[in-house]
C-alpha cells in the first residue's frame, strides 16, 4: 500500500531540523510519533470551502531536533521518553506516565535478583550481581574503620538496637518480594531495622534505626491509635500488592512533580559519586576532613539506603525513573505522618544523622 503523502506540519518539523543541523526524514518522525514520542499534529481549518492543514503540536519543533540528536539504533523509546522528559520537552504525557510505568518491573527484577542470589547455576556470577552493598562503599568503610571508631560507644548507647544480626542480600531480597506481594505494612519493624542495618559499615551504631524499631511503635495518632498494626509493622504504609501503589503513583502524580522528583533523583546520585570522590580524596592525602565526616553521619543515619542505591544504580534512565518514584513515594508518607503524628521528631529530618541534606525541601511541611 503507498505511502500517504507526508503532511505539512512534519513537512515544516524536518525544515525547522535541517536548519538546526539535524537531517531526519518525514518518515523518521512518523515513527517517533508511533512510539508515542512526538505529539500528534494540529489540524487547522484553512476557512470556507478551503479544506485544512496541519501544524506542528506546540514544542514539537524543539523535541524532534532532541530525538535526532539523541535516538540511536538499539535506544529504547521509554529511555529516550524519561529523558526527553526530564530536559523539560513536551513528551506526550501518556508516554511520559507509560515509561514510568515500565520501570516498576526493574523493582520486581531487582528484588528477584537478591532473593535468589544463592540459587543460580553460577553461584559467583549471582552473588556478584545481587550485592547488597557496593564494594567502593565497603572498600571506604573499611578505610574509615581503621583510623575511626564507628562503633563509638556513646552512639552505641543510643542505639537499642546496637549489635543485633545482619541479613544476607537473599534474606533482605525475601523479605523485600514478601513486601511487594503482601504490602509493605506487613514488614514488622524488627525486619526494617535488620534490612537497614545489613547496609552498615561493618560494627556501626546507628541511633535512628534504634528509634525506629523501638520507638516507632509507642508513636500515637491524632485520634489515640498507634502508628504499629498487628503485625509489628508500620500501619500506614500501603497494604497490598506494592508495585500497585507504584503504578498509581506513575499515573497520578502531577507530572511536575514527577520532573521535580526526577531532578532531585539525579542530584542523589551526583551527591553519592561526589561524596565517595571526596572521601577517598581525603583518605588517600591521609587527612580526615569534611567529607569523611559527612560519611560518618550518612551511617549513622537514615541517608545511609540512598547513597547505597545511588552508587549501585548505574544512572540509566531506568534507574533514575525508579529512584524517582521512591522519593515521590517517601514524600508521601512523610507528609502523612506530618499530618497525624504530633510527637515525630521530624526535626530529626533536618539533622546530618537524619537525611541528605539535599532531600530536606522535598520533605518539609507542606506550604
Amino acid at each position: 500500500m503507498p505511502r500517504t503523502k507526508a503532511s505539512c506540519a512534519d513537512v515544516q518539523l524536518a525544515t525547522w531540523a535541517a536548519q538546526a543541523g539535524a537531517d531526519i526524514s518525514t518518515r523518521q518522525i512518523e515513527r517517533w510519533r508511533e512510539q508515542g514520542l512526538v505529539p500528534r499534529n494540529l489540524k487547522r481549518s484553512l476557512g470556507r470551502g478551503k479544506g485544512s492543514t496541519s501544524e506542528p503540536a506546540p514544542g514539537a519543533a524543539d523535541l524532534v531536533i532532541w530525538l535526532a540528536r539523541h535516538a540511536r539504533p538499539g535506544r529504547r523509546p521509554t529511555d529516550l521518553a524519561l529523558a526527553a522528559f526530564s530536559e523539560g520537552l513536551a513528551v506526550p504525557e501518556l508516554t511520559v506516565r507509560k515509561a514510568f510505568a515500565a520501570v516498576i518491573g526493574n523493582v520486581n527484577a531487582t528484588v528477584g535478583r537478591f532473593a535468589t542470589a544463592h540459587e543460580g547455576t553460577n553461584p559467583r556470577r549471582a552473588v556478584a550481581s545481587s550485592t547488597l552493598v557496593p564494594g567502593r562503599i565497603r572498600r571506604i568503610d573499611r578505610a574509615i574503620g581503621a583510623i575511626v571508631n564507628t562503633a563509638d560507644l556513646t552512639l552505641a548507647a543510643l542505639d537499642s538496637g546496637f549489635g543485633t544480626g545482619v541479613l544476607t542480600s537473599a534474606e533482605v531480597g525475601s523479605i523485600a518480594a514478601h513486601a511487594l506481594r503482601e504490602g509493605a505494612d506487613s514488614i514488622d519493624l524488627g525486619a526494617m531495622a535488620a534490612i537497614g542495618r545489613s547496609l552498615l559499615p561493618k560494627g556501626t551504631a546507628a541511633p535512628m534505626l534504634g528509634l525506629l524499631e523501638f520507638n516507632t511503635p509507642t508513636l500515637r495518632l491524632s485520634d489515640g491509635s498507634v502508628v504499629s498494626n498487628e503485625e509489628g509493622g508500620l500501619g500506614f504504609l500501603p497494604e497490598g500488592d506494592f508495585l500497585d501503589h507504584l503504578h498509581g503513583l506513575a499515573a497520578g502524580t502531577p507530572l511536575d512533580e514527577l520532573l521535580s522528583a526526577w531532578h532531585l533523583a539525579m542530584q542523589l546520585s551526583a551527591w553519592a559519586i561526589d561524596l565517595c570522590e571526596r572521601v577517598e580524596h581525603e583518605l588517600e592525602v591521609g587527612t580526615p576532613g569534611a567529607a569523611v565526616e559527612e560519611w560518618l553521619w550518612t551511617s549513622w543515619g537514615l541517608g545511609r539506603s540512598w547513597l547505597v542505591s545511588a552508587i549501585r544504580d548505574k544512572n540509566r534512565p531506568v534507574d533514575i525513573a525508579t529512584t524517582t518514584l521512591m522519593l515521590i513515594f517517601t514524600r508521601d508518607m512523610v507528609r502523612w505522618l506530618r499530618q497525624n503524628v504530633a510527637d515525630g521528631r521530624f526535626d530529626l529530618l533536618s539533622h546530618p544523622i537524619g537525611l541528605p541534606r539535599l532531600l530536606a525541601p522535598l520533605l518539609a511541611p507542606q506550604a
